[in-house]
């Protein structure tokens, strides 16, 4: 037990009814429950969690009002750490840099650096005391920008995915998005070829499904595959479904990802293909032998259960950061600002989010305060107005200039 405070700042589904409709447009995952891999473990690790939905209070009072609690709660508490496992831009760069003058050390976990690192990440690295890191191979690239990096999986707790036997039962099941990489192509696929597949998750037949639920189709499957594709698509990534599923005692098809063996025994503890022809071959054989399937699934959970535990692996990197505090070695406090040294590309997210944002506020009838203040942010990250300068410019120049210049007209009159 570490005898700290630590301010926890989860974004939760979005229960506000008239934000929910929007939650796609607003880039909001209303199906990832940050307690599980992050809140429940803390509670297991730290004397006092102090919890503060961003999600919830976001979308009731708007960005400035909840930066500003945020900043009130370190005031009256005195939080050693702040813990924020990163969505997009819900926190502002000042709240971060206010937080630290107080002394509390600021801890941001990233997920998806395979893709995400250069265009979302490394641009907080000058407001956090320490990074955690969802990518193995991004701990060198913080490094190499002066950050104190440490790999941290996205796994469970075994209190939260205890076997379920249950009536219905499936022989082999997938649970996730249809709406990602090569999944739906590799199910029909799958289907076509004769595998009686279940799938479940947003898009499918079947829908999106609770937690519950998942487990006991982790518990009652014959085989669950995961694929490991990353959103974009461009490389694979070690799945936060890895753990779930082993976790619940089901045995575990997962498509080949680079450092899986650093954790499982390939094989033994669970079953990797690396082709659609190898995943069709393994799936049949691993059917019809159900003693050797038993013993992999057996042995996969006992691994995760006993070395891969989320609260054991923050267990193990807090010791780490607690020792180095001791040192008080921290990164310096930004006194300006680092927007002015993004690319344009980037300040055109932070813009297009909070714009994005300040539409839809206004749109559902939000108080004028709350998404002006989302509009201003957006101008402050791209306010193409103060920096037009058509001197010495030719058509090749002008033309796209026009073209944002309209299009920002337009988006001002939906929010006026």
């Amino acid at each position: 037990m570490i005898k700290q405070t630590i301010l926890y700042l989860p974004h939760t589904d979005c229960l506000h009814t008239r934000i929910k409709p929007h939650a796609k447009e607003l880039g909001i995952n209303v199906n990832w429950n940050p307690d599980l891999h992050l809140g429940n473990p803390l509670a297991k690790i730290f004397n006092c969690v102090i919890r503060f939905d961003v999600g919830e209070t976001y979308t009731e009072y708007g960005v400035i009002q909840t930066n500003k609690r945020i900043i009130e709660l370190v005031k009256e508490h005195s939080p050693k750490y702040l813990i924020w496992p990163t969505m997009t831009y819900e926190i502002l760069e000042e709240t971060f840099n206010e937080i630290r003058k107080m002394g509390t050390y600021v801890i941001g976990w990233f997920f998806d650096d395979e893709t995400r690192f250069d265009d979302y990440s490394r641009w907080w690295v000058p407001y956090m005391d320490y990074i955690l890191t969802a990518d193995k191979s991004s701990v060198p690239r913080y490094q190499q920008l002066g950050a104190k990096a440490f790999h941290l999986l996205v796994t469970c707790e075994p209190d939260d995915f205890k076997s379920t036997i249950s009536n219905t039962s499936y022989k082999v099941s997938f649970v996730g998005s249809k709406y990602v990489a090569d999944r739906e192509i590799l199910v029909n696929n799958l289907i076509n070829d004769g595998v009686s597949i279940s799938a479940f998750g947003k898009g499918w037949t079947n829908g999106f499904i609770s937690h519950d639920e998942m487990v006991k189709i982790f518990t009652n499957s014959k085989i669950n595959i995961c694929f490991t594709k990353s959103y974009a698509g461009k490389s694979n990534q070690i799945k936060g479904k890895i753990f779930d599923i082993t976790m619940s005692g089901g045995f575990l098809l997962c498509e080949y990802v680079n450092g899986i063996e650093d954790f499982f025994e390939v094989g033994k503890e669970i079953v990797c293909f690396s082709s659609y022809s190898e995943a069709v071959e393994k799936i049949q054989y691993y059917l019809i032998n159900d003693n050797e399937r038993e013993t992999i699934a057996q042995a996969g959970k006992l691994r995760s259960t006993r070395d891969l535990a989320q609260s054991k692996l923050l267990e193990d990197i807090f010791s780490a950061i607690e020792i180095d505090t001791e040192g008080d070695s921290r990164q310096a406090i930004e006194t300006t600002s680092s927007i002015e040294r993004m690319p344009q590309n980037i300040k055109k997210a932070h813009a297009q989010y909070h714009l994005q944002w300040a539409i839809v506020l206004k749109k559902v009838g939000f108080k004028k305060e709350i998404w002006r203040d989302e509009y201003n942010l957006a101008y402050k990250y791209d306010h193409v107005f103060s920096s037009i300068n058509f001197k010495g410019q030719n058509n090749r120049g002008i033309i796209p200039l026009i073209k944002r210049i309209r299009t920002r007209f337009r988006l001002i009159l939906e929010c006026f």
